[in-house]
């Protein structure tokens, strides 16, 4: 592994980014030449203060439209020669796609490797227009191996070229910027680095399924979707809540036996979860439910399933949230839903927990 060169080693063809042209400045009053005032400290220090945050949250590499944060651009500036001083450059090693984006590009038909650099090319960064989500990537940073907990859809991209496709991971060599205010993982030494991907891909959904097994009693919880995601969700409820019982619904029943053998659940159901009369028949009167599929049109089974006042986590790219709410309508259910942050704090402290307790608890593509 080589360390990532520093800032000043980018070459200044394009110099550094003169953020305070970006600032809106008020009406300074005039001051005798060569003479210092207050009001000229005051005002260079309110700009400086004003640099500082748009440089914290990555504001001056918005290219369009001006004012929101990077993942919200449609496109953003990913030069790495134009680094601001705050900026970190870091050498990207691997995509590790969301499955709703992977699933999305793949039934497109259009090849996996085109269809990423037709969108870096477009909107300097791996953000699925369609789908309108990314993933995580794998990184080096001065040597170390490294997971960003911001999403692809955030992170401004270069990339040089794209290698082979191993499921959600893309092999690749490239560049990203990480500002200020994004957290990363220093990946541990030993472990695989599609492993390490795949596991902070997710890791939020554990704590925020702790939290809820911790906060409320929770007799009975319902996962839909039975991937990696889910069977993490497991692994959590099973290890707070212990007497929880809990059921797995998934059109696909490849992990149903690694479920079994984990002990997390022998209540599984091969259901589309779109059909909400077979979910409900499986299943109800959930305390949670915990959506982790990469389909559509699931948000009414999810809230058919719980009890009232239970807890649904909306832990899916493909949540439509004006179809969660109006489910709740159409149902007359009143629960309570939450959306599973991107981040959560101590995370990765948790996700790398959980594969200690439960080894081989995710499935990786080499």
């Amino acid at each position: 592994m080589h360390p990532v060169r520093s800032p000043a080693s980018q070459g200044d063809r394009l110099g550094r980014l003169n953020l305070t042209e970006l600032v809106p400045r008020g009406r300074a009053l005039e001051a005798a030449p060569g003479r210092i005032t207050r009001t000229n400290m005051n005002s260079t220090a309110t700009e400086s203060a004003k640099e500082q945050v748009i440089a914290r949250y990555g504001f001056h590499r918005v290219i369009e439209p001006k004012g929101v944060v990077p993942q919200a651009a449609w496109r953003v500036d990913n030069r790495p020669e134009q680094l601001h001083p705050s900026e970190k450059l870091i050498q990207v090693k691997l995509l590790n796609l969301d499955s709703t984006s992977t699933k999305q590009i793949t039934e497109s038909g259009i090849k996996i490797q085109d269809r990423i650099q037709e969108i870096v090319n477009e909107r300097g960064k791996m953000h699925n227009p369609v789908t309108n989500s990314g993933g995580v990537l794998l990184a080096e940073y001065n040597g170390q191996a490294i997971v960003p907990w911001a999403s692809l859809s955030a992170i401004p991209l270069h990339l040089e070229s794209i290698g082979e496709v191993h499921g959600q991971q893309i092999d690749v060599v490239g560049t990203g910027v990480l500002f200020e205010s994004y957290h990363f993982t220093a990946v541990p030494e030993g472990m695989d680095w599609r492993l390490a991907a795949t596991a902070l891909d997710i890791a939020s959904l554990a704590v925020q399924v702790k939290r809820a097994v911790q906060e409320r009693p929770i007799k009975r919880a319902l996962v839909i979707g039975c991937g990696n995601a889910g069977v993490a969700a497991m692994a959590s409820i099973k290890k707070y809540s212990p007497t929880t019982e809990i059921f797995g619904a998934d059109v696909n029943n490849s992990n149903f036996k690694r479920i079994e053998d984990f002990g997390f659940s022998k209540n599984l159901g091969q259901i589309d979860a779109a059909n909400a009369q077979e979910i409900i028949s499986f299943v109800s009167d959930c305390d949670l439910v915990v959506n982790c599929v990469n389909v559509a049109n699931t948000e009414a089974s999810s809230v058919l399933a719980a009890r009232e006042h239970g807890l649904v986590i909306f832990f899916s790219m493909a949540t439509q949230f004006d179809q969660a709410s109006l489910a709740t309508d159409a149902t007359g259910k009143d629960v309570v839903m939450q959306v599973a942050s991107g981040i959560a704090r101590d995370e990765d402290k948790e996700i790398l927990a959980l594969l200690k307790d439960y080894p081989n608890l995710l499935k990786i593509t080499h």
